[in-house]
């Protein structure tokens, strides 16, 4: 996977350069800069099918913007271009929706579950705005087909037991009603867990500033065990075990670390300055 600065870095001369740095621009949560590169591109491209995913895109920004009905514009010159691009038709859904469209968004989220069964987001939209125009019979099968998808989205679950039980179906939205609670049990777990983490992990940063390797290596490694997901922890900790001489340890949770954010040129240079002093070749 090729990094946002790699990316930015590319000469923009062609359409997919600057699609290319529009869509890495748009998903580093940048929009405005998303949407020179996502226009120039589209500009290049012209009123041809290759438009169709740029055209998505920038409706996304549109949409960030609340500029709705730009954006159902965007999209639905997007889908006439290319019928099959799920996502376009779903995210037309949402923009019709919130242009009082209901007839026209249910036809648009219909045709992106047509499309792609297995897009989770989509069967929700689908089923939450049936739930929303009071048809939950309806609302049932796009809920339980993005809960067979994705089991553990709150928004999902909370659609679906109402579903349920509006359905008549209060046992089975009992058990879907028990589901959401250890959800957010564990979702406050974590997030218990993850500040915890940071806060061990600064610990350790401040006792290997004193000059207290090991201890540091110990505060490092109870902090990935509660937050294993955070890289940030993982390299401080990889460091740390090279530091101390532990170099099979220390270049594997590097690798980790790298193979977590494949994109991050700071870890990448962290891994290959210490594969360069490397006692033995790994």
């Amino acid at each position: 996977m090729i990094g946002l600065l790699a990316i930015l870095l590319l000469a923009p001369d062609t359409a997919d350069d600057l699609l290319a740095r529009g869509k890495a621009l748009l998903e580093a949560s940048k929009p405005a800069e998303a949407a020179v590169y996502l226009d120039r591109a589209l500009k290049l491209i012209g009123h041809q099918q290759a438009a169709a995913y740029p055209l998505y895109l920038r409706a996304k920004v549109y949409s960030g913007d609340n500029q709705v009905q730009k954006a159902a514009a965007a999209l639905e010159e997007s889908v006439a271009l290319d019928p099959s691009l799920a996502e376009a038709w779903s995210d037309l859904g949402m923009a019709r929706k919130l242009l009082l469209n209901e007839r026209g968004a249910i036809a648009a989220f219909q045709r992106a579950v047509h499309l792609d069964a297995d897009d989770a987001v989509a069967q929700y939209r689908l089923g939450a705005e049936y739930l929303r125009q009071d048809k939950p019979a309806d609302a049932l099968g796009p809920l339980q087909e993005a809960y067979r998808v994705n089991p553990e989205d709150q928004s999902t679950l909370n659609s679906l037991q109402i579903a349920l039980r509006r359905s008549g179906k209060n046992e089975e939205a009992e058990k879907i009603k028990a589901q959401l609670a250890e959800v957010l049990r564990k979702r406050d777990q974590f997030s218990q867990d993850a500040l915890k983490a940071v806060r061990i992990n600064n610990e350790g940063a401040a006792l290997q500033k004193t000059g207290d390797l090991r201890a540091a290596l110990d505060k490092y490694r109870e902090a990935l065990g509660l937050y294993p997901q955070h890289v940030g922890i993982r390299v401080n900790y990889a460091v740390a075990l090279l530091r101390l001489g532990q170099w099979t340890e220390g270049l594997t949770e590097l690798r980790e670390a790298l193979n977590r954010d494949p994109g991050n040129a700071h870890i990448k240079a962290v891994l290959d300055d210490a594969l360069a002093q490397a006692p033995v070749k790994r």
